[in-house]
Formats: C-alpha cells, structure tokens, sequence
C-alpha cells in the first residue's frame, strides 16, 4: 500500500532533523578534534620548555661545580706551594698552611689570591714560623688594608724590615707603626715610603741606625720639599758617611767622634747634634768650609749634604721633633687599619672573600 502524503513529509522531515543533528555532531567533533590537538600541541611545546630549562639548570650546576672544583685544586695549588718553602714540617702541616690562609682571607679585607703568595714570602725569608708566621702575616693584612696596597707591597716592607733589623715577629707591631707615622708625619704614600725606605736599609744597617732613626731623617726632608725617593737616597748616602773611614778620620781631626765610648757608633741624631755644637759659633762662610773639610775624600756625598744641609741648618729644631714623632709612633698603625677597614670598599671585599672561601671549602 502506497504512502499518504502526510507519512512522506514526516519522513522528510525526519531525515532533515537527522541529517542536522549528524551535522551538529560533526562539527562539535572536529572542533573538539581541533582543540585537543591545539593542547596537545602546548603541551609538548610546554614539556619541551621545561626539558630546555632542566638542560640548562643542569649545565648551570654543572659549570658552577666546575668552578667550585677548580677553585679548590688552584687554591690547593697555591697552598702547596707556599708548603715547599717551609722547613719544619712537623711543625706546620699543608692543611695548616691553608687553613691559616682562608682565615686570613675571613677576617681582612684583602685580596684573596694575594694571601698564599704572601705566605710564600714569609715562610722563604723569615725565620719564623707557626704561630710567629700567622702573627706577621696578620700584619702585613693589617698593613695591606690601612696603607690601600696589596699584600706584596705590605710584605716586603715589613719583611724587609725584619730582616734588615733581625727582628722577629714581636716587632711587626713596631715595624708597622714605624711605616705608618712616616705616612701620618712625613709627606708621601705608603707605597712611596716603602720604596724609599727599601733603598735606605743596607746603609742604616751598616751604620746601626734604628729605624727610627732613619724614619726621622726622612719625615725631615720629605717635610722641607724633597721626593720620597730622594729623601731614601739621601738618608742612604748620609749613613754612608757615617761607615766611611775617612770621614771617621776627618771627625777625628777635629776632635770628634762617631763612636762612642763603648766602642758602638752614635745615632745619626747625635752626630748631626755634636756636629751643630761644634760649628754653633762659626760665621756660615767658615762652617761652609768647615764641613767642606768633613766630607772630603769620603766619596760622592751630593746626596748626603741634601740631608746634611738640612740637618745642621735646622734652628727650628725640625730634626728633634721628628725623631720624638717617630719615637712615639705607637698605635699610627692601627689608627690607618681602622679607618681604611670600614670603608665600602673593605666590605665588598671581605664579601667576595666569603664567597672565595665558600667555592674553595665546596669544591
């Protein structure tokens, strides 16, 4: 039997709905498609990022251990070396040497590779060692940070001193109180002192001259216009005199002496004291001549009358008040280290020590 006019719509009807509804779904599929591809595509790309970012963390910790590990073996290395240069090595140990390097490197602020060098020096020109090492290694920190110079300037002023004087490690105090009231009194930089008193040494100890002595005649010259460097060649060529034979003859010849009853020779200071007394009388022509007469035959002394000259031409007593200046120079030392130990400068330094401390225990 055939179908009505009304069954065929319905059924159109139906196939349209259906084929809308088929439609719909479509769609709702390949936009839902769509979208899960769209995140799995992020998530990838995600995934990916954070793979990229742990690759790099892990290079990052790799290269920071790298430095860390290097850190530890250059400064184990300086160590070792600073280790060859001692002697009694049942007194001080490898790890003693070290130790006493990063402790250094904690409580002063000075550079961190300069300390083992410094160490080196110490242990290959001094006699002292232990405890005595540690106490002029302190000083040459101290002298570091209060004079802003490196640690091998500070050491060879100090050593050199030592050595020149045969002090021992109980003197640094005295050393760097010297270097420092030739700063605080006479007119030049640490440095600049350091290497005039370097030229003055061999002389002053060939003449026995204390330190103080020849921190005076320098703090004089350096006060009346003459350059560190000068005021070291002068102060050099001045002792000379006082070693030299002839001049010794010369002194004699007027009834004078640079020796004292003892046999041991006088200070520079009563010498040059001896000599004004002797000529206090004289019109200047007659004491120009007179010590004309002094110096002759004793050798180039150009560089020693510039001190001469200044000493025994002294009516202010310029002279008297240096040596008392460089007599009571307790304390110059510390007063330098404390104002240069809080500076910004300082801080950041004793920063960045942790910081080397920290890679060099790490590594």
């Amino acid at each position: 039997m055939g179908l009505s006019t009304r069954e065929l719509y319905l059924i159109i009807r139906a196939r349209d709905e259906a084929s809308r509804v088929v439609s719909r779904l479509s769609g709702s599929l390949d936009s839902a498609g769509r979208r899960a591809a769209a995140l799995r595509t992020g998530q990838a790309a995600a995934l990916q990022a954070v793979g990229a970012g742990m690759v790099a963390v892990g290079a990052a910790v790799i290269g920071t251990l790298n430095d860390l590990s290097q850190a530890h073996i250059d400064y184990a290395q300086a160590a070792a070396t600073s280790f060859t240069q001692v002697e009694d090595k049942a007194t001080d140990s490898l790890k003693g040497i070290s130790d006493l390097g990063l402790k250094t490197a904690s409580n002063f602020a000075v550079k961190f590779k300069e300390i083992q060098p410094a160490i080196y020096d110490i242990f290959s020109s001094v006699e002292d060692k232990g405890k005595d090492a540690a106490t002029i290694l302190e000083g040459i920190a101290k002298a570091a940070v209060g004079g802003a110079t490196d640690m091998q300037t500070a050491g060879n002023s100090i050593i050199g001193i030592l050595n020149a004087w045969n002090l021992s490690a109980k003197d640094v105090d005295r050393v760097n109180d010297q270097m420092f009231q030739l700063v605080r009194k006479g007119r030049g930089t640490f440095q600049q002192f350091t290497a005039a008193m370097g030229k003055a040494i061999p002389s002053a100890k060939n003449a026995s001259q204390s330190i103080e002595e020849v921190s005076a005649m320098m703090m004089l010259m350096t006060r009346n216009g003459v350059s560190t460097a000068m005021a070291g060649t002068s102060a050099a060529r001045a002792m000379d005199l006082l070693a030299n034979p002839q001049f010794q003859r010369n002194m004699q010849g007027i009834g004078m002496s640079v020796y004292d009853a003892a046999g041991n020779m006088k200070s520079m200071s009563r010498v040059i004291d001896e000599i004004r007394q002797k000529f206090k009388d004289l019109s200047p022509e007659r004491r120009a001549n007179e010590l004309k007469g002094l110096l002759g035959g004793a050798g180039n002394n150009i560089q020693a009358r510039r001190f001469l000259n200044l000493a025994l031409g002294d009516t202010n007593k310029q002279y008297k008040q240096m040596l008392k200046y460089a007599k009571d120079a307790g304390g110059a030392a510390d007063d330098a280290y404390k104002i240069m130990s809080n500076t910004p400068q300082a801080k950041l330094q004793l920063l960045a020590n942790e910081w080397d401390i920290f890679k060099v225990t790490f590594g």
